[in-house]
């Protein structure tokens, strides 16, 4: 109910919401508030800065699918209901976005955003979809200090889930290889094996020393040293980057709705009683953004463990 009641309010003129309290920033939020920033039902593929003052995110507005950045310390934030807020943009179309547009493909797809630790650079997968099948699968990396563009691979066949271990190794996930990862060093351009579950990976995301891999088993760690996995959740757990955050995995419960597992009781904590997906921790382990069909656009949440 909070987000059906969330997006009817941002249908309200700005003229009924005289007297709002407005803050600006994520920083003052109290623990479980929520905060609208987009409203597309089409925005998708949401990853954090490395700082966490912005967020990268796809959205069609353009008309194709495109890399857009929020800047996220700079929004203004109407409060419509206790600890429920709205981008102030998205009721006061005079207001400033700070959305910036950050590529401008007519026909290739660009999706799957990815910050690179201890850059100023984002990375993305693009591909073309005309004529059918798909191809041209390859990763890129915007410089975003000097707005260059870097093709880093080239893929036959579609590219699931990549990450990053620092800023010198790409491991990977193909449709030809989808139970084993892949490594491409960065600096030679050679690609290996890195390691395999065994069975179909659904996620992967880079937590500290660990990889996380989501699969139709349950949720593995893999040791980054040792390449040594197990499992740390056999139930269902899904999303295309589940983080480990103290003990608690955060991912897409069955529903789906997005939320967090308590690997210590095995109990589960819906973060927003609607449809909604893909959530992105931040470096911080202090927010989630999820892609959310009730709210109809990217929703914050601060988290509460």
């Amino acid at each position: 109910m909070r987000i059906v009641t969330l997006t009817l309010l941002l249908l309200i003129s700005s003229n009924h919401l005289n007297g709002q309290s407005i803050m600006k920033g994520l920083d003052s939020l109290d623990n479980g508030a929520i905060v609208q920033i987009t409203r597309d039902s089409h925005d998708s593929w949401v990853d954090w800065a490395n700082d966490d003052k912005s967020i990268f995110f796809i959205s069609p507005k353009s008309g194709n699918n495109n890399l857009y950045q929020i800047q996220l310390d700079e929004i203004e934030l109407t409060e419509l209901r206790p600890d429920i807020f709205a981008a102030s943009y998205l009721i006061d179309s005079l207001s400033n976005s700070s959305i910036t547009q950050l590529t401008f493909e007519d026909e290739i797809i660009v999706e799957s955003p990815l910050s690179i630790p201890k850059t100023n650079s984002v990375a993305f997968i693009t591909y073309r979809c005309e004529p059918y099948p798909c191809e041209g699968f390859n990763i890129k990396i915007l410089d975003l200090t000097s707005n260059e563009v870097e093709t880093v691979m080239e893929e036959s066949s579609s590219i699931f889930f990549y990450d990053f271990i620092g800023d010198e190794k790409l491991i990977y996930v193909t449709e030809k290889s989808d139970s084993t990862i892949m490594e491409l060093d960065l600096s030679t351009g050679m690609k290996t094996s890195f390691a395999s579950v065994g069975n179909s990976i659904s996620g992967m995301n880079v937590v500290d020393d660990t990889i996380i891999i989501g699969s139709e088993n349950g949720v593995y760690s893999v040791n980054i040293e040792s390449k040594e996995s197990e499992i740390i959740y056999s139930d269902q757990l899904f999303g295309s980057k589940i983080t480990k955050v103290a003990n608690y995995l955060i991912g897409i419960l069955p529903g789906p709705a997005s939320g967090m597992v308590n690997l210590e009781t095995n109990q589960t904590t819906k973060f927003i009683d609607s449809y909604d997906y893909q959530p992105s921790v931040s470096n911080n382990n202090q927010f989630v953004a999820v892609i959310s069909e009730g709210a109809m656009g990217i929703l914050i949440k601060k988290l509460e463990l």
